[in-house]
């Protein structure tokens, strides 16, 4: 009798480690799951920011505004490390200072598909901001360049941006270090 109640408990125990293990992993799974929206939310965030932000200095001649807009981090998107502009009114060269590089990519982070895809979307001026590497392109009008196109580092998540309305655009260049005397 007691040898039966042994099996009976033993048996027990291994479906209630069974269940707790299914429970858990389904937890993970779904905190996961948040996680990976947060980031999508983030990018479309950054995305709808930026816009915003170009559209409203875009018609007001010189102003200036410093942006620090955040960038997805990479724990289920790639981690952002450029942000890249191009300027669809100048010609684009696929080689050359104006091209800032973005159609010859190299380097463990950048996709052999990265490098082709812009250089066909500069070219074809479908898409103008890059966030490298490899998250989607993005189409933000009323862009102006000194050069060609202009690439800016995003460090901890957060890219900065120098804005100056030109009256029919926005110029973007990197912010500016503070230089200490």
């Amino acid at each position: 009798m007691k040898k039966g109640f042994a099996i009976d408990q033993l048996m027990l125990y291994i479906l209630a480690l069974f269940i707790s293990g299914l429970i858990l992993f389904y937890g993970y799974r779904a905190i996961k799951g948040i996680q990976c929206r947060a980031e999508e939310i983030s990018l479309v965030r950054f995305e709808e920011n930026l816009r915003a932000k170009i559209e409203t200095l875009s018609s007001q001649y010189d102003s200036v505004r410093i942006e620090e807009l955040d960038v997805p981090l990479g724990s289920c998107l790639p981690a952002v490390e450029k942000v890249c502009f191009a300027d669809e009114t100048k010609a684009i060269q696929p080689s050359g200072k104006d091209g800032a590089g973005l159609c010859k990519l190299t380097g463990a982070n950048y996709d052999a598909h990265d490098s082709p895809a812009i250089c066909n979307a500069l070219q074809d001026k479908t898409d103008n901001v890059f966030l490298l590497p490899g998250i989607r392109p993005l189409r933000v009008k009323k862009i102006k360049l000194g050069e060609g196109t202009v690439c800016i580092s995003a460090h901890g998540g957060r890219v900065s941006l120098k804005l100056t309305g030109k009256g029919d655009g926005t110029q973007i260049e990197p912010k500016p270090t503070r230089i200490s005397t």
